[in-house]
């Protein structure tokens, strides 16, 4: 590979910490001596890093709220977006010329149709080979489109769960399994000793509300035997509010953390982990069919026992299985759930189930780091 060359990460999101894409894809960069970053949503009005490009309107990219795809359409009337569906529009594609001599190969990480729509565009216009990453499928259909399209033409194919690695092989028998990682934990989660037994969740849970709801009976029904819960949310009081679910009133929000050592520290001060889903059925809902919620691992490093009301058929769930926890993550009912925490209240099992958390991430450590994985893969094909 010419020394002068880089690697070209394209995704949606910035490298921003808040996502857990952003942060998977910074990890995905690690081996690499320089990259460049192509993306068209951002966490914030400030590039973070001078290699990292954004090829949207700095308002349109920060708003979320803006993301919906009506409005869009309508900023794209309007030429308020650099894009036109998915055309990057002329004045701007003209600026994909400085890096084309720079790129050696490209990692494409689309999360939806509209994504890999983007995604071929950009690539078409650096020209350089690519690999496919897989993530998740929120719309569209990898057997047809642009997502088809991209499975088609990509050098090498990734997916970060095993039932959509299964879908993708009926297409590319050479596409692999691409997971994600996180560095081992300084600190560890203990058992309940007095007081409240504390319930902690993480991350994107407005996109795994269905759970929720079980969690406030499951509340209810150990108040009335005399434990008393504490749920924690570790993020954005904002992901709380969008849940829109009841429990989100007497959830103690602790807000963003900056880095993995306070996320960490957050964690560990409780005695349960909560997954509210996927809990809908895999044949209707892409969620449940493919995805798998990185924090997971976060719960695992710090060796949380994990209470979860994942559908027996998701991708969550085979991941999960195959780590060995079966026990209390795909519970139905508010009743099932209770059960699990009244039993983690008491130090034996509490104990017992905070083991099988850090069995499974020692597991994972043992892996082939997917970054080192992937640099393979792109050194190949430059």
């Amino acid at each position: 590979m010419d020394s002068k060359r880089v690697p070209l990460f394209i995704n949606r999101f910035s490298l921003s910490p808040r996502t857990a894409i952003g942060i998977q894809t910074l990890r995905l960069m690690g081996p690499h001596r320089d990259w460049l970053h192509f993306h068209w949503w951002s966490s914030s009005l400030r590039q973070l890093d001078p290699r990292s490009i954004l090829f949207e309107n700095a308002l349109l990219s920060r708003y979320s709220f803006l993301h919906n795809p009506a409005l869009m359409s309508v900023c794209e009337r309007l030429g308020i977006s650099r894009w036109s569906g998915d055309d990057l529009r002329p004045s701007h594609s003209k600026r994909i010329a400085q890096y084309r001599d720079r790129v050696s190969s490209v990692y494409l990480a689309p999360l939806n149709e509209s994504d890999a729509g983007r995604c071929l565009e950009l690539v078409k216009l650096v020209g350089a080979p690519f690999v496919l990453h897989l993530w998740d499928v929120l719309d569209g259909d990898i057997k047809r489109g642009a997502l088809r399209e991209l499975v088609d033409r990509a050098d090498g194919v990734f997916c970060v769960s095993q039932p959509l690695l299964n879908d993708v092989s009926s297409i590319r028998g050479d596409a692999e399994l691409l997971s994600f990682s996180r560095d081992a934990s300084t600190v560890a989660a203990t058992a309940r000793e007095e007081g409240p037994l504390v319930v902690v969740m993480h991350g994107n849970i407005s996109s795994y509300t269905e759970g929720l709801d079980d969690l406030e009976d499951a509340i209810a029904l150990v108040e009335l035997r005399g434990l008393k819960v504490e749920v924690r949310f570790v993020g954005s009081p904002k992901i709380l509010r969008q849940t829109n679910a009841g429990i989100r009133k007497r959830v103690n929000a602790l807000g963003f953390q900056p880095n993995q050592a306070e996320l960490d520290r957050a964690l560990s001060g409780a005695q349960v982990a909560f997954l509210p889903g996927p809990k809908l059925d895999p044949r209707h809902d892409l969620r449940s069919r493919y995805s798998i919620p990185s924090r997971v691992l976060d719960y695992l490093a710090v060796g949380l026992p994990v209470v979860g009301t994942v559908h027996k058929d998701s991708a969550t769930r085979v991941f999960l299985h195959e780590l060995g926890l079966d026990s209390a993550t795909a519970c139905t009912t508010g009743k099932e759930i209770a059960g699990w925490l009244l039993r983690l209240s008491g130090r034996e099992v509490w104990e017992e189930q905070s083991a099988c958390s850090r069995q499974a991430f020692s597991l994972l450590q043992h892996q082939e780091p997917p970054a080192e994985k992937l640099k393979r893969a792109l050194d190949r094909i430059a």
